[in-house]
């Protein structure tokens, strides 16, 4: 696992907002989640519906193709409540201001 430092600063980030980047050719979404960034992938686990056109609001991601929920701090399923997919997370760390994401080589 490496860190790499995404183009958003941390004080781009607000709670509810979303930033879409690239990093090492992942799309991804950051935004803040109690006071502190957070990163997930782009793509609904569910059908590969694009969580950009979604909406974040106190911790969850809906996917905007089929209306999937999911909690954006474990990544689990919300909606429907019997599946058992999980949104892909990146942990995050700040340095001098910028964001940084993990990621597996």
């Amino acid at each position: 696992m490496d860190w790499y430092a995404t183009p958003v600063k941390l004080s781009e980030l607000s709670e509810n907002g979303m930033i879409d980047c690239r990093v090492q050719g992942r799309g991804m979404i950051l935004t803040l989640l109690d006071g502190k960034p957070a990163a997930f992938a782009a793509l609904c686990p569910h059908a590969a519906g694009d969580l950009r056109r979604g909406e974040v609001y106190r911790g969850r991601i809906d996917c905007p193709v089929h209306g999937w929920r999911f909690d954006i701090k474990s990544g689990r399923t919300l909606y429907p409540a019997d599946e058992n997919l999980r949104l892909k997370r990146y942990e995050t760390e700040v340095k001098d201001g910028e964001v940084w994401v993990q990621i597996a080589k």
